[in-house]
């Protein structure tokens, strides 16, 4: 396996990755759609990195890379929206589909819903969506306090730890048109869900899961939002789903 850093040329600026190349020719190219908030193309803990590996090692080019204004990519955090990163996206795929025609998205929260606008702007190409913790609906106070909430609404941004976070990423964010999209999307949706996710509850996964078309559901025990309990657990079976793809 080769990991490679590579650069982007994104609408706004340079858009910063690396890409991890398998021995042997790839049967596909797995694109990352990360968090929000803290997230880059690492992952909370390496949790991309360690993804990202598994994927190279079962035969599929991962490609990793930071959104506008987000880790190395050019631009500042609070210059990022949720369409800028559907843009950056959905560049990237276009690019991918240059190399390979059998496209693969890989969401972690709030990319879960971001996985499905892609999947319906390439329903040729993109046929399996990797959902991890999938961010659908409003979330739980435990993200943003009820405080922090009330004053988003008042005055448009609040401040989480010291990041900027804007009120229309967030209407974006917990949009009802999103379930409209996912019922709209023939791609296949692999879910894995930690029991204990402290953001999104079991009931916001139930709803969106009505809307599916085919899913494949993976709880796994004793684990939270970022799989930083168990994620053992989560690598294994990651692992296993890919080799029967």
């Amino acid at each position: 396996m080769e990991e490679q850093p590579h650069i982007i040329k994104g609408n706004l600026g340079n858009l910063r990755g690396i890409i991890h190349k398998p021995i042997f020719p790839s049967k596909g190219i797995v694109i990352l759609a990360h968090g929000y908030f803290t997230s880059t193309k690492l992952g909370p803990e390496n949790l991309y990195v360690q993804i990202a590996r598994i994927f190279a090692n079962c035969g599929y080019e991962f490609w990793r890379f930071d959104s506008h204004g987000v880790g190395d990519s050019d631009g500042d955090f609070h210059e990022s929206t949720y369409e800028s990163r559907v843009n950056d996206y959905k560049i990237i795929t276009e690019l991918a589909l240059k190399q390979n025609d059998n496209i693969l998205i890989l969401g972690h929260s709030v990319g879960t819903s971001i996985a499905v606008y892609l999947a319906n702007m390439f329903p040729q190409n993109i046929k399996t969506l990797f959902f991890i913790a999938p961010s659908f609906g409003m979330f739980t106070d435990a993200l943003l306090s009820k405080e922090k909430q009330i004053s988003l609404q008042k005055q448009g941004f609040v401040y989480r730890r010291t990041q900027l976070i804007k009120k229309d990423f967030i209407d974006k964010m917990v949009s009802e048109n999103i379930y409209q999209e996912v019922l709209k999307c023939n791609a296949k949706y692999i879910i894995f869900y930690g029991v204990n996710d402290e953001f999104y509850d079991r009931l916001s996964l139930n709803r969106v899961m009505q809307y599916m078309k085919n899913h494949t559901l993976i709880e796994i025990s004793e684990c939270d939002h970022n799989f930083l309990n168990n994620r053992d657990i989560l690598l294994n079976s990651l692992t296993t789903i890919i080799n029967d793809i």
